[in-house]
């Protein structure tokens, strides 16, 4: 027979404190969506929202790229100046491919 229990929570989640200042944290994050609803082509918004006072800088592009986020740094920084940090999730644009080993720095093994 079942018994009624009480559903345990591994772990509660607990959400961050919003940063105090201004410029402090920004998040910056790039989403695909059907913003026209198929009246139109495929848009990306690319958002920078600032942590503690929450003004928004955003634009549609065409396609999620390097030069098109940093297009959106640059406006983001001409209107609201250089923010201290900035939050990305982990999408390649946003990671530094690891360094090759130089011939000179390999293990003799992998020069065969």
């Amino acid at each position: 027979m079942w018994r009624c229990r009480r559903a345990g929570l591994e772990q509660a989640y607990l959400w961050r404190a919003r940063r105090a200042r201004y410029g402090e944290l920004v998040q910056w994050d790039s989403s695909e969506h059907a913003w026209l609803e198929g009246r139109g082509e495929k848009l990306y918004l690319i958002a920078m929202i600032d942590d503690a006072t929450s003004p928004l800088s955003a634009r549609f592009v065409h396609h999620d790229s390097t030069e098109e986020n940093l297009g959106q740094l640059r406006d983001y920084i001409e209107q609201h100046g250089r923010p201290v940090s900035v939050y990305t999730d982990k999408a390649s644009l946003f990671q530094i491919a690891p360094r090759a080993v130089h011939h000179r720095d390999a293990p003799p093994e992998q020069l065969s």
